[in-house]
């Protein structure tokens, strides 16, 4: 994987890239065999890839690659479909219009000028995208999700100025998103297959417990350092501060537990102070920070005034 990351650095095409990752892979597995001849160390020779396993490896890779394929040559259809009808330019001028419609409303009811009429067109904007690309990924394997979702949604966000791989980022981490929100929520369907459980109950869950990842598009769009674009080390680590204490305040919050049971009122703070820590705005940072930090240490007191929770006996687990 590594060499594989490497080449592609180097401006090496995917395919090459991939080749060498392949060839590397069967030498690596022949390792142990010359490291324990030699007697520098016992390693475990199991995984060496000889004729039969390169056989039955080339024969998986096949059978996975067939079902991707076809996937792609159904996305085939779809990218002609919005290419000859124009539908992508529409989607992204419809997504443009509500967007700043919306966000002029907001600027004028909002006193103060706390909020302005761009960075709310922003907002809603994306926040319309990430609707969309979940319910275009619903269903659909990842790769042609991509391929849709960078055709379809992307040139929206490109338009109102989000960079070129922000916005890439933003449409593929919701179209995977996609595999864990109900109704289509094929990633919990299956989990919930193996463990036995009830397939929508699993996918209500999944979700609920995805929702301060649900975060993590946003803060590559207003903190793009954390993708590495335009950055000094200063804003970088500001905007992994306000992240991680982001995506933890959410998740607390849909979760209902930290030290302590999270009350209602808490719900609420956390949930709104993790919407505030996305924003690149420093004063607002600080803000949520605060917020969040206050009801997370009051949940930490609370927690430890508390007995501590008895196990359910065998009586209890029986009922």
């Amino acid at each position: 994987l590594s060499v594989m990351v490497t080449l592609l650095l180097l401006q090496y095409t995917p395919y090459l890239a991939a080749f060498w990752g392949i060839i590397l892979t069967i030498v690596c597995s022949w390792l142990p065999l010359l490291t324990n001849k030699i007697g520098i160390g016992a390693l475990d020779a199991e995984n060496v890839l000889g004729p039969k396993k390169l056989i039955f490896s080339f024969e998986m890779g096949s059978k996975y690659a067939l079902g991707i394929g076809a996937a792609c040559a159904c996305v085939g259809f779809i990218l002609g479909i919005t290419t000859l009808s124009g539908l992508g330019f529409k989607f992204s001028g419809a997504v443009i219009q509500v967007a700043s419609g919306m966000g002029a409303f907001l600027s004028t009811i909002i006193p103060f000028d706390l909020v302005n009429e761009k960075s709310a067109t922003l907002f809603f904007g994306l926040v319309m995208v990430g609707i969309a690309c979940i319910v275009m990924g619903a269903g659909i394997p990842t790769t042609p999700t991509y391929i849709i979702l960078a055709s379809i949604a992307a040139p929206a966000l490109y338009e109102l100025g989000v960079p070129l791989i922000a916005t890439h980022f933003f449409v593929f981490y919701y179209g995977v998103l996609a595999d864990v929100t109900p109704p289509v929520a094929l990633a919990a369907y299956a989990a919930a297959g193996i463990g036995g459980a009830e397939p929508m109950r699993t996918g209500v869950t999944a979700f609920r417990l995805s929702m301060g990842k649900a975060l993590v598009p946003f803060m590559f769009v207003y903190a793009p350092s954390l993708l590495f674009i335009d950055f000094t080390w200063a804003e970088f680590s500001l905007a992994l501060f306000s992240g991680a204490l982001s995506i933890f305040s959410l998740s607390v919050a849909y979760i209902g537990y930290f030290k302590a049971t999270v009350k209602g009122y808490e719900k609420i703070l956390l949930t709104l102070a993790g919407l505030i820590l996305i924003s690149n705005d420093i004063s607002w940072i600080a803000v949520g920070a605060v917020i969040a930090l206050s009801v997370l240490l009051i949940n930490i007191v609370r927690g430890k005034a508390s007995p501590p929770a008895t196990p359910p006996t065998s009586k209890t687990q029986a009922a």
